[in-house]
């Protein structure tokens, strides 16, 4: 997660997600002082790329590459594009055709900070300098295969079969308030979580050495990791839908139950660990990861 390949710094869960956060970062700052884009453009970039968020996947990205032997600039460009890609999603859901949010992470969102349009045009800026950047970057760093192998993972992820398609199904079932299966919730928060997480960690992993057997362990901890999240997260949501009275209808806790939510989402934490067991010490920021996802409060 370096510049160089010096002693890495000793582990720690925080301290991996502070480095990782300062690793991506710096990298998100030059990718956007080199992209070639109206400065109104860039603007908006820039704010809703710099909101606040924690990092996750791009952490999850730098671990995968460090646990399987990445080259660290590799990884880093290809944390910068993921959390370009999932940026723009949070831009995009905020707006008011999809959840009309007014505030992320305490602050306007982008369509409120600037206007509908540049917001629409901020994400659709931010998604497709992610793949400008795996394109264009990585070959030289790990080879044209691993680079477009890198594409296919994100592309996927976030494309119909991913994140578009989840969120389609996610805004037709909320505008027919009716209450989704706990199937057919889990699909939803899979295909609109679960997904990027999955990749996150494919694409780290590519960029090493890792086996087909790694990249199906990996994938399969992603879905996990990402449906006890997203369980988390309908936990972390449910007083403040009840209370508003506006619970969502793929919000797991207000369609079953608290309870179930509670030994849904411990059930998924379970199954990310025991994933990562067998490779003990080199995975130990994802067996913390597993344990995060139930104790996180935002």
């Amino acid at each position: 997660m370096s510049s160089g390949r010096g002693p890495r710094p000793e582990y720690g869960f925080e301290s991996f997600m502070e480095r990782a956060r300062l690793v991506v970062d710096n990298t998100i700052e030059v990718l956007l002082d080199n992209c070639q884009a109206p400065d109104g453009l860039k603007k908006a970039m820039r704010y809703a790329v710099f909101s606040g968020g924690k990092r996750l996947r791009p952490a999850m990205v730098l671990a995968a590459a460090e646990q399987f032997g990445s080259d660290d600039d590799a990884a880093r460009f290809a944390a910068a594009a993921v959390e370009f890609v999932h940026t723009y999603s949070l831009i995009h859901d905020d707006l008011p055709a999809m959840d009309n949010d007014d505030l992320r992470r305490g602050k306007p969102t982008v369509h409120r900070a600037f206007d509908e349009a540049t917001a629409i045009l901020a994400g659709d800026g931010l998604l497709t300098l992610a793949f400008e950047v795996l394109a264009g970057d990585l070959p030289a760093l790990v080879g044209s295969k691993k680079a477009a192998t890198a594409v296919g993972f994100l592309a996927s992820a976030a494309g119909p079969a991913g994140m578009v398609g989840g969120q389609f199904t996610d805004v037709r079932a909320a505008a027919s308030k009716g209450r989704l299966s706990r199937d057919d919730t889990l699909k939803i928060h899979r295909s609109k979580t679960g997904e990027l997480f999955a990749a996150s960690l494919k694409i780290g992993a590519l960029l090493g050495e890792a086996s087909e057997d790694d990249l199906k362990c990996l994938k399969e901890f992603g879905y996990s990791f990402g449906l006890a999240f997203q369980l988390t997260d309908d936990l972390l949501d449910f007083d403040r839908e009840l209370e508003l009275g506006c619970g969502a209808a793929v919000s797991f806790a207000v369609s079953h139950s608290k309870e179930e939510t509670v030994a849904l989402a411990t059930q998924y934490s379970e199954r990310c660990r025991a994933l990562v067991e067998p490779y003990g010490d080199k995975a130990l920021f994802l067996r913390d990861l597993s344990d995060f996802v139930l104790s996180r409060s935002h």
